[in-house]
């Protein structure tokens, strides 16, 4: 089993950005749900706050959108170009995504790529997580939840942040646009350091 983190890596962007955008066009006053978000932000990079909380100061808009699954495939419909090809070319049906963008979102790609998934799970009538964003370190356990580590083959990530899940595979890859190189080792053998 191949496992992949999404945004970045095998959708050329943040779906969960493109997303808040694609929604803000069809609806501006979304934008009075997330007035907190630049004190959120802000909280988020002095380290007073953790990322979930700052994530749910961002996630206030979606409870304020009316028929959300329409409107998530409707920007399915005009985004899933955005799925990279060097992916595509190497889709498997055994694949694994996991994603820190919440589960409302990746949920129908990933149904029409074929593909097991994981993402953060957001409650979509209150804004709030259930638990963490499923983000570095905390897509470990919410991996061992279903599999072990034995059966992570291959794992995909844009980012060092996700080191903690590339120690798990017997090779990992760090994706930069559309080159795949081998996960730099140093990452791999550090144990102290926590990447954002």
């Amino acid at each position: 089993m191949n496992v992949y983190d999404f945004d970045k890596t095998i959708y050329d962007g943040d779906c969960a950005t493109d997303f808040f955008f694609f929604s803000i066009k069809r609806n501006p006053k979304l934008l009075l749900a997330i007035k907190k978000l630049p004190f959120s932000f802000l909280r988020f990079k002095m380290k007073t706050i953790s990322r979930t909380t700052m994530k749910e100061s961002l996630y206030q808009y979606v409870k304020h959108i009316d028929h959300l699954e329409s409107e998530v495939n409707d920007f399915w419909r005009e985004h899933n170009h955005k799925i990279k090809g060097w992916y595509q070319l190497q889709k498997d049906e055994s694949d694994l995504i996991i994603s820190a963008s919440p589960e409302f979102l990746i949920r129908p790609i990933c149904e029409e790529l074929g593909v097991h998934w994981m993402a953060s799970k957001l409650d979509t009538h209150s804004g709030l997580y259930d638990g963490n964003n499923c983000y570095g370190e905390h897509k470990v356990p919410r991996y061992r939840e279903f599999f072990t580590d034995e059966m992570m083959d291959d794992f995909y990530s844009d980012s060092l942040s996700d080191t903690p899940l590339a120690k798990l595979a017997k090779k990992a890859y760090l994706v930069k646009g559309n080159e795949i190189r081998e996960w730099p080792l140093p990452a791999l053998l550090d144990n102290e350091t926590i990447y954002d």
